[in-house]
């Protein structure tokens, strides 16, 4: 509150009070005068130059001066103030304006605050404001409040907040506070709209740019939902791109938490019945956590006790109250004595006070807006008139009564037909456009300069309270101002006024309009375009912004709600053109299937068979096969079976495509025959070359082909060609504009370790999964942590630290399991995950020489293998029989190990891979030398050394060459087991200064009982690796 006596301004409702002889009279303002007088008060004892006054109240609008001088003019009649001899605002000759009286800062006490003008109408709720002012002094101690406001609408619940939010800012010096909105019609489909109302609103408030940085610091997944705001980065980008849904709501509340560490912050959300379910999972979510930050949110919502009037919500309320993390005001109508109690506060004598209140609490049953309105509605009408500071009424009682309508739409109705036709057709306009609107979305198409129409708007806003002005936002040509009802029921009231025809025409008028003022930022107001084109009719319209949408829904992790608005736009598809509607309802169908399968919903399954089933009947052979191509690869990570006879069923259907098409279809078909079944070169080639021909008009289909293509390069051995693809592909996936599918940017970035863990740049590798593990964990993504954990512990295995590789693949598994359960992945939901995590754990128990976990953890996953495999179970069962063979050596159960070698050599000789060909071979001779079988070790020996002759496989060869050095010693070639030690050694060297940015685990390397005895003399010092020269 500022004060130039007799005068004080009032920021939060944006109001101008004089006081004297004790009474306070609001004096009328028209919002750009308010927020004219704002800034100059706010600024006062400076000259404000014209064009920083036009900056500040016309952002980014194209305004003459005059209108400067006519908001100044207006002012100076509002405050009595003569130019002449000013005592308020000084005229600098063509220059600008000063504001020259004394300000204070007000410091009124409560009672002081509430005898203003919310105090006229707010009677019988000080039992509610106290209970308010308790809970918020709690908020100030470090205990987070959550507050329901419920009841009828009119009840009072926006009136009631309003003057607890003005007593906040009356009597506190440091606050910050923000409004959300749900919408009626459309606030339920956008996830989190309300709360990305209250970010919007204070990251471009007063105190917004340390809003920003606390933004930029908790929660860059919700900077980056916020246009215009700031850039989250490259960096950013990444961690966004895998952020989870639980991520999100944790980002929310550490951001609000982190504002609220340098200020209190006071959230009200409007109309919570409206909400979207996210929104209702954030309360939830933020009321578990029992913040101790400064933070009081109060919630509206209508009442609740009605049949199928906000389910959610009301299940919201009853659970947090019932374990007392939240708080209701359940608020009633008004009883004989607080009608009575207001109609005294209007000054009104005591006769007609007496008549008025009966008539009043018989016509409005004590609703307060009702209330109100009708006392308005009686002044306006001179029913009630004014003579010496008090009011009387001029009619007797029964034509009161009639004057009085018998409900509040009635009331409204009334007031309505006393407007002028220009006005009431602007008002119907704008009850179209929604609960808030720009008037720039409502003026005339044809005419730019719609200045007059915002003049009436303020005109109407300070002389109805019908309209509140909420500022101004930039759109494409300039800054518009924007509004909102006051209420709810008087947007309802105007819009049921227009005939059904007359609705749709408009919804077509201003969808067009916000199309092109928001040309350069449409995903601002995709939601709010879908519903106008709906209403309009417009279903191909609708369709398409519903499907942008559901696009922003699902970056949000709100997958629920973008399959919902799928859903809808289905509905929609019938009122189509014949030519568009096949098509475009099979896109839909895969857009839905997308969605679900992003939320490992089960009902992916159902909606891809959908969708085929659909494309069958309407002749559309290639939506057909993608749509059985796209399920193969959901079915290949669950049931490995199901996945061959979806890939059965494409194959066949690819017979009817167009070659090119066909080649694709097949490319893909082989590729997750492969995948499950085990490496088949024919099946390889026919993989490769569907692949590569490459869809290019389609990013999407492009980039799945691609890491599937390094994923096939990297199991037939080619490791550095599908380091390549990977790597490029990732970069291409952060490029401006594209959105890339999650699955395969994850996929790509554990191409890129996997192929350099293989290629022996450990050291590397572990940077890519460490720096990806950060990101997994910051975002709470299981998925993506447990394959990061598998393959980080597959790298620490290879270096030899075994109890680290035990230890990750633990804390990987962990994520799905409790430890003391049964170790399957069939319930996990990612069983090949699991397989890895138990395969690289039970090596490691092996190595260890931990008899009982290592069997516990391998003949779990091979067990599950059996029963159902799942993707490249095949290529891990190589390293699953390894680690048994290294389990059996080391129990001295030679035949077993004999049994699980010649398993891994029979797998691995079917395939390309020449480091698993090469491993085989070395595992046959390791066994052969334990059973004292010298000549069968050197066949096998041989046999692997030839597998590496021109390839570089550095994680087999070391092994093979030590394992040869041995032999031929046991042999009597000495020169050549010296020959094949010098390789091992240099080998072993390469792979250790891989991991110099590593210096535990290369000293573990190092000193690991494998290297030490082929290399005991070497040592690491602080100039690297010292000892026998190779």
């Amino acid at each position: 509150m500022k004060l130039f006596p007799p005068f004080f301004l009032e920021e939060s409702d944006q109001s101008l009070w004089r006081e004297a002889d004790r009474v306070r009279v609001r004096i009328p303002l028209t919002p750009k005068a308010f927020a004219l007088l704002t800034y100059l008060v706010t600024h006062a004892g400076r000259l404000i130059e014209q064009d920083e006054l036009l900056d500040a109240i016309w952002p980014g609008a194209i305004v003459e001066p005059q209108a400067v001088k006519k908001h100044i003019g207006l002012l100076r009649r509002a405050l009595g103030d003569d130019p002449k001899s000013p005592r308020y605002i000084e005229t600098v000759n063509k220059r600008g304006y000063r504001f020259i009286a004394s300000i204070a800062n007000g410091t009124a006490t409560s009672s002081e605050v509430l005898a203003s003008r919310e105090g006229q109408y707010l009677v019988g709720r000080d039992a509610a404001l106290a209970r308010l002012r308790r809970w918020w002094n709690s908020a100030k101690q470090g205990e987070a409040q959550i507050v329901f406001v419920t009841g009828d609408a009119g009840i009072g619940k926006t009136t009631l907040i309003t003057e607890f939010r003005r007593q906040l800012t009356s009597v506190e010096t440091s606050i910050r506070i923000a409004q959300g909105q749900c919408i009626d019609g459309y606030g339920d489909e956008e996830p989190y709209g309300p709360i990305l109302d209250v970010f919007g609103r204070l990251s471009r408030g007063p105190h917004s740019d340390a809003v920003v940085q606390v933004l930029t610091r908790y929660a860059p997944t919700w900077l980056a939902q916020l246009p215009g705001v700031g850039s989250s980065g490259h960096r950013a980008n990444v961690e966004i791109m895998g952020a989870s849904r639980q991520r999100m709501l944790r980002e929310i509340v550490d951001a609000f938490e982190g504002i609220a560490l340098q200020h209190p912050l006071f959230i009200t959300i409007e109309d919570l019945q409206w909400s979207d379910d996210s929104t209702i999972d954030l309360i939830f979510y933020l009321a578990r956590r029992q913040s101790q930050a400064r933070l009081m949110l109060v919630i509206t919502a209508r009442d609740l006790g009605l049949p199928g009037n906000g389910a959610p919500t009301k299940g919201l309320m009853a659970e947090l109250l019932a374990h007392q993390l939240g708080h209701e005001i359940a608020l009633g109508p008004f009883s004989a004595s607080e009608v009575r109690q207001l109609v005294q506060k209007q000054r009104i004598d005591d006769r007609s006070s007496e008549t008025l209140s009966i008539i009043l609490l018989r016509q409005t049953g004590g609703n307060p807006l009702f209330v109100t309105a009708a006392l308005e509605d009686l002044k306006r009408r001179t029913l009630l008139v004014e003579k010496d500071g008090r009011w009387s009424l001029r009619q007797n009682e029964g034509e009161i009564e009639l004057a009085v309508p018998q409900n509040i739409r009635l009331m409204i109705e009334a007031q309505i037909g006393r407007l002028s036709a220009t006005e009431i057709d602007a008002l119907e306009l704008a009850s179209v456009a929604g609960q808030a609107f720009d008037v720039a979305a409502i003026a005339d198409p044809d005419d730019p300069d719609f200045s007059a129409l915002e003049d009436l708007f303020e005109r109407l806003s300070s002389q109805l309270r019908f309209l509140n002005w909420v500022g101004a936002r930039p759109t494409r040509q300039a800054a518009t101002d924007r509004y909102e009802f006051s209420h709810a029921i008087y947007r309802q009231v105007l819009y049921e006024r227009l005939s059904a025809r007359r609705r749709s025409t408009l919804h077509r008028q201003i969808g067009e309009c916000l199309v092109q003022l928001y040309a350069e930022r449409p995903d601002e107001i995709v939601v709010e375009l879908a519903y106008h084109f709906e209403k309009a009719g417009e279903a191909e319209r609708c369709i398409r912004y519903l499907r942008r949408s559901a696009d922003i829904a699902g970056s949000r992790r709100a997958h629920a709600e973008a399959a919902a608005m799928l859903m809808r736009a289905l509905t929609l598809v019938t009122k189509l053109h014949e030519q568009a509607r096949d098509q475009t309802e099979a896109e839909l169908f895969s857009a839905l299937a997308a969605q679900r399968m992003a939320a490992f919903d089960p009902t992916a399954i159902e909606t891809y068979e959908a969708l085929a089933r659909r494309a069958s009947e309407l002749g559309l052979i290639d939506v057909q096969a993608g749509a059985l191509v796209d399920l193969s690869f959901y079915l290949s990570l669950q049931n490995g079976a199901k996945c061959l006879e979806v890939v059965e069923r494409a194959q066949e259907i690819s017979a009817r495509q167009e070659p090119v098409k066909a080649l694709r279809t097949l490319g893909a078909c082989a590729y997750r025959r492969l995948a499950i079944t085990g490496w088949d070169r024919q099946l390889a080639q026919t993989a490769e070359s569907g692949l590569r021909a490459l869809d290019e008009n389609d990013e999407g289909i492009a980039f799945h082909s691609l890491v599937d293509l390094s994923q096939l390069l990297w199991m037939s051995g080619s490791y550095q060609h599908a380091l390549d693809l990977a790597l490029d592909v990732r970069r291409r996936m952060l490029e401006p504009g594209v959105t890339p599918d999650l699955a395969d940017f994850e996929m790509a970035g554990a191409l890129v370790a996997a192929n350099k863990l293989f290629l022996g740049q450990w050291g590397n590798a572990i940077d890519e999964l460490l720096a990806e593990l950060a990101i997994a964990k910051k975002n709470e993504n299981p998925h993506r942590t447990m394959w990061v954990h598998c393959t980080l512990s597959w790298v620490h295995l290879h270096a030899l630290d075994y109890r680290g590789a035990l230890e990750i693949g633990k804390a990987g598994a962990s994520f799905f399991q409790d430890e003391s359960a049964e170790l399957t992945g069939l319930a996990t939901g990612v069983p090949a995950l699991l397989h890895a995590a138990l395969i690289c754990m039970g090596s490691a128990a092996a190595a260890l020489g931990n008899v009982e976990s290592a069997t516990r953890f391998l003949n779990a996953a091979m067990r599950d293998i059996a029963e159902q495999p799942v993707i490249i179970d095949w290529y891990w069962h190589m390293q699953l029989d390894l680690g048994l063979t290294t389990l059996h050596l080391h129990t001295n159960k030679l035949e077993e190990a004999q049994a699980s070698a010649e398993r891994l050599y029979a797998s691995a000789i079917s395939t390309d891979e020449r480091t698993w060909r090469a491993l085989a071979c070395e595992t046959l001779a390791r066994v052969a030398l334990a059973k004292d079988e010298i000549g069968q070790a050197s066949v096998h020996i041989a046999e692997a050394i030839a597998e590496l002759e021109n390839f570089d496989g550095p994680i087999a060869a070391w092994r093979v060459h030590a394992t040869a050095a041995r032999t031929h010693h046991l042999s009597g070639r000495g020169a050549a087991a010296e020959v094949h030690l010098v390789e091992a050694r240099r080998i072993v060297a390469q792979l250790s200064r891989s991991l110099t940015r590593h210096p535990d685990l290369q000293r573990g390397f190092m000193q690991s009982a494998e290297v030490l005895a082929l290399w005991p003399e070497a040592r690491l010092s602080d100039q690297g690796l010292v000892g026998v020269s190779t």
